[in-house]
């Protein structure tokens, strides 16, 4: 499929499968880049689990990006030019469900607050709480 759909051009990753990815993390894969490592939800159907592991490789082409804003959404519209017709179902969803939005953003900051230094401000962990906070209020 990397050859195939991302002309290669995704780093060699590991699969692996999961009785558990939908009860801890509320979805059917996951993409850990840290680990260059997909993982996908156990006893999906074929057509679900290739799904699942294509929209994962967008992921995985996109290292640097989190989430499923503009650049994850031209991978998933490169594939739906290529015959893969589910992709723009898919990528119409993310853009049109507010929730979805609200919840990539929250995992955004999560990742944000993650990723601060120890020497980061406290005008800096407030703005993100107070962002974090909109968010959840929205929901």
């Amino acid at each position: 499929m990397n050859t195939e759909f991302f002309d290669g051009r995704i780093a060699p990753c590991a699969v692996r499968r999961s009785f558990v990815l939908a009860r801890a993390h509320g979805c059917d894969g996951w993409y850990e880049p840290a680990h260059h490592r997909i993982v996908i939800q156990s006893g999906l159907s074929l057509q679900t689990e290739r799904r699942v592991l294509i929209h994962e490789m967008c992921h995985a082409r996109l290292p640097a990006y989190r989430g499923h804003g503009g650049p994850f959404l031209d991978q998933l519209r490169r594939l739906a030019r290529r015959g893969e017709r589910w992709a723009l179902d898919e990528a119409d969803w993310y853009v049109h469900d507010p929730w979805l939005r609200i919840v990539d953003e929250l995992d955004d900051l999560d990742h944000q607050w993650h990723a601060l230094p120890p020497s980061a401000s406290l005008q800096w962990r407030a703005s993100l709480l107070a962002r974090a906070d909109r968010l959840l209020a929205k929901l």
